[in-house]
């Protein structure tokens, strides 16, 4: 019987027994319906023979075998998976006697899953870090059972975006000559999505690059950008910035620098006239940048070069020409020293810069000052009242002094200029009075010193007045001197003129002596 229903047996042996009787076997097979569903059945064997009265049974439970149904595999958050996420992995497989069997690998490596049971299905879980070289890797879920001759197998490839690791730079060529091409170049590591890259320098952004793609790691795209620029002298050791990303919230960046190649460049050089004064010291430094250094400096008064004079010192040049600095670094500042400077140091100078590439040559004009000296005018100087007088007074320095006249009592800060001029200045005087007799100073100046004043005499000429007649008893009050006929006269006569008068004494026309 076959699940309470009584089969017919297909066939029945009947054989001898070793120790007598009889041995009956008998074979049965039954085909199932899938449509029946069970999972085990009961099969009951009687036998029976004309002896016995009642039947020998014998009951055996067989479970039934079944496949389970094809996996399903499904990845959770695959659509916005990024690397450095974690992937989830789901694997179900509905039915099956026994329970199947399930497996989760990520390429050949078998992962670590869950499996756990809900009511016919089974299911397996695995999550796992996911790295760009994830990217484009099959996932496999394999699903057995006694019922499966082979597993049955479904898979899927992972697909992730992940930024570019790396971006590098370089100049081709490395060095290059000042007013040359330079090439930038500037290539990403494989990212998915392609990288774009940018170009800045300082606070500019520069357009005009040119970029390209090609196939990179892990399904990924290597975007490499050229920038072509021409390299000037003051972009010796510019830097130029570039920058690359895919959207995925990382910027990575690399610097490039240039190498121009140059001559000298000067960074501080003498120009036009440099002042100082007679018998100080005067130091006149330049510096220039070259690329490569060394840069050595010789100075010139006119065709001479002069030597003994010119001590080089580390530091001035560094820095490059420009906004660059890396050729020109540690190299020698030129110096000129200059103890107590002389007027005949005067003249045209220059300094020559020269370095493997070229020379340079810059000139100037050192101007050796000094005060007034010379200075030349009349010591005494006479007008008839009422005439004209003219007084020239020169000086001569470097610079031209300024030369004024000033009357001596009037030597002050707040001295009236009588006349004023550069170089020279004349005293003149029209119509000359008794006023104008006195001294006066002649004042020479410049930016280095004041020279002491020079004084000259003016002397306006004037005729002695006598009075014609004395009045009785005015001698006292007037002319006391005089005397009348007769009388007692005082022991001499004094009277002001210009210039000082002489005297003559006569009594009716007789000269007399006067001591």
């Amino acid at each position: 019987m076959v699940h309470g229903v009584k089969v017919a047996p297909v066939s029945s042996v009947v054989s001898e027994a070793d120790g007598g009787g009889w041995v009956t076997s008998s074979d049965l097979k039954y085909h199932l319906e899938r449509s029946m569903k069970l999972s085990e059945i009961t099969v009951q064997c009687q036998a029976r023979n004309g002896v016995s009265e009642e039947a020998v049974t014998e009951t055996r439970v067989i479970s039934i075998m079944k496949p389970p149904g094809h996996p399903l595999l499904k990845i959770e958050g695959m659509e916005d998976l990024v690397a450095g996420g974690r992937l989830i992995v789901f694997c179900t497989s509905e039915g099956g006697n026994p329970n199947p069997g399930i497996t989760i690998y990520k390429d050949r490596r078998k992962l670590v899953s869950d499996v756990m049971q809900e009511g016919t299905v089974s299911k397996a879980r695995a999550s796992f870090a996911v790295t760009a070289s994830d990217n484009g890797v099959k996932v496999t879920c394999e699903v057995s059972n006694p019922a499966l001759k082979t597993p049955l197998v479904t898979s899927t490839k992972i697909r992730l975006k992940f930024a570019p690791g790396e971006v590098s730079g370089w100049v081709r060529p490395s060095e290059v000559e000042a007013g040359s091409t330079a090439t930038l170049v500037c290539e990403s590591s494989s990212s998915l999505p392609e990288s774009a890259l940018s170009w800045r320098s300082g606070p500019l952004t520069l357009q005009g690059a040119t970029s390209t793609y090609t196939q990179g790691l892990y399904g990924g795209t290597v975007t490499r950008s050229e920038m072509k620029v021409k390299a000037l002298i003051e972009d010796n050791g510019r830097t130029f910035h570039c920058d690359a990303q895919n959207g995925l919230g990382v910027v990575l960046s690399t610097n490039i620098s240039l190498n121009v190649l140059h001559g000298p460049v000067w960074m501080s050089v003498p120009s036009g006239t440099i002042d100082v004064h007679e018998k100080e010291d005067l130091l006149v430094t330049a510096s220039a940048s070259a690329n490569p250094p060394p840069v050595k400096y010789s100075w010139w008064h006119g065709p001479l070069e002069l030597e003994g004079q010119v001590e080089p010192v580390a530091g001035g040049g560094g820095g490059g020409g420009g906004g660059g600095g890396g050729g020109g670094e540690g190299q020698l500042e030129g110096r000129l020293e200059m103890r107590r400077v002389h007027r005949q140091e005067s003249g045209e100078y220059s300094v020559t810069a020269t370095s493997p590439r070229g020379t340079t040559t810059a000139s100037f004009v050192i101007n050796v000052q000094y005060g007034p000296e010379n200075i030349v005018t009349s010591k005494r100087v006479t007008v008839d009242e009422g005439g004209s007088a003219s007084v020239l007074c020169t000086a001569v320095g470097n610079p031209t002094p300024n030369v004024t006249w000033v009357r001596q009592e009037d030597n002050s800060s707040n001295s009236e200029v009588l006349s004023w001029g550069i170089g020279e200045a004349r005293l003149s005087i029209e119509g000359a009075t008794r006023a104008d007799t006195g001294f006066y100073l002649c004042l020479a100046s410049n930016v280095v010193s004041r020279a002491e004043p020079v004084r000259a005499a003016v002397v306006v000429t004037q005729t002695p007045e006598v009075p014609d007649e004395v009045e009785e008893g005015a001698e006292e009050s007037y002319l006391s001197p005089w005397a009348h006929l007769g009388g007692r006269r005082p022991p001499g006569v004094q009277r002001e003129s210009r210039p000082s008068p002489t005297f003559k004494w006569t009594i009716n026309e007789d000269r007399v002596s006067a001591k």
